[in-house]
């Protein structure tokens, strides 16, 4: 793997990493040393893709999953995201996400921001199933 860029960090330590190599984006919290793969390029599409699970990743009290708030906003290869788990896949226009997705706030600060969109939101758009 090569190494990744810096695309951004934040005054808590964390940091936003960008691969071109993998167009993988990742996000780096200053308190483990692990790497979160947050999704992968797709530049030609102008889009994002990203793979969930609804069993590890839906914040059940919303029934929502959520996106980092940095990567959205400030995203200049892609314009949407491409969102697949086992009910399909999805294409989430970031615009979409912003407007319509909420913020809920836990003890994370910096780049650990995240925008919840909600399954009832993302299933209709849905372009496929698996």
């Amino acid at each position: 793997m090569s190494k990744p860029i810096i695309a951004g960090a934040d005054q808590y330590g964390n940091k936003i990493l960008v691969d071109y190599a993998t167009n993988s984006i990742y996000l780096k919290l200053a308190k483990d040393n692990r790497r979160r793969l947050i999704g992968v390029m797709e530049p030609a599409g102008g889009s994002l893709f990203v793979k969930r699970s609804r069993f590890k990743h839906v914040l059940r009290k919303a029934q929502a999953y959520g996106f980092n708030d940095y990567v959205l906003r400030n995203a200049k290869k892609f314009n949407k995201i491409i969102l697949e788990d086992e009910g399909g896949r999805y294409e989430l226009p970031i615009a979409l996400i912003i407007e319509k997705g909420q913020y809920l706030f836990f003890k994370e600060q910096g780049f650990e921001k995240q925008i919840f969109l909600s399954l009832r939101i993302i299933e209709t758009n849905k372009i496929g199933g698996i």
